[in-house]
């Protein structure tokens, strides 16, 4: 008898097939980058469980098959919207009340900044379009309008940077109305109006990009503060 037909063959084990490997690490990815959303307190007590449940139901998930990966992307999907209302109600609720108010005025001012900046910008493809009549005096004026516009949305992303760019683009823009006014109507419209109308049209910038920068030097105080409620 040979003593070979006795030995245990140990069992080949298939391994993963490379694109699941790669659908799985691209998920975890987005899910990572999903957890950012979060407020910074619910981060550093919830991100890394999260993370290991989510990564240990995607293991489970791709065994099954793809339809029971696909309810699991759905069911994150759905819940993600609400889940992160709660969490940031939740956190916010922990801050001083001194601290909420700035938050809501942080809001608001990015609300109604992004609406202004994404209207203004619209208002350029009138003006830019081909029916429009526009003077070559007048462009100096609409290049400071679209770069101030498009500073307000940049601020909406980095206050300080985008709050002082709007700030400096608005004044230029005051500056061009002025000089227009005075070239194509000097006759017909007084110095103080000329001023009072440079002065309307750049004051909403200076005061959003104000608000922006006041404001941009506030959500690491928030973060610091939520990170300590929550340890």
């Amino acid at each position: 008898m040979r003593i070979e037909s006795f030995r245990i063959k140990p069992q080949k084990t298939n391994p993963a097939p490379a694109q699941s490997l790669t659908v799985e690490s691209l998920l975890i990815r987005l899910y990572v980058y999903l957890l950012k959303l979060y407020p910074a307190g619910f981060q550093a007590a919830f991100a890394d469980e999260m993370q290991g449940v989510f990564m240990m139901t995607l293991r489970n998930a791709l065994v099954t098959g793809y339809l029971g990966l696909l309810m699991i992307i759905w069911r994150e999907i759905r819940d993600l919207p609400l889940n992160l209302i709660r969490a940031r109600r939740q956190a916010n609720n922990q801050l001083p009340p001194a601290t909420q108010r700035v938050l809501r005025i942080q809001w608001f001012v990015r609300i109604v900044g992004g609406l202004l900046g994404l209207f203004l910008l619209n208002t350029l493809t009138i003006i830019l379009s081909p029916s429009y009549n526009l003077y070559s005096q007048a462009i100096p004026f609409v290049v400071m309008l679209f770069l101030a516009s498009t500073s307000l949305l940049i601020a909406l992303r980095w206050g300080r940077v985008g709050g002082l760019l709007t700030i400096t683009f608005g004044i230029g823009m005051g500056i061009c109305i002025i000089l227009y006014l005075a070239l194509m109507a000097w006759a017909e419209i007084s110095v103080l109006l000329t001023l009072f109308i440079g002065v309307l049209w750049a004051l909403p910038f200076v005061i959003f990009g104000a608000l922006f920068y006041k404001l941009s030097q506030h959500p690491a105080r928030h973060a610091n503060t939520a990170k300590h409620l929550s340890n």
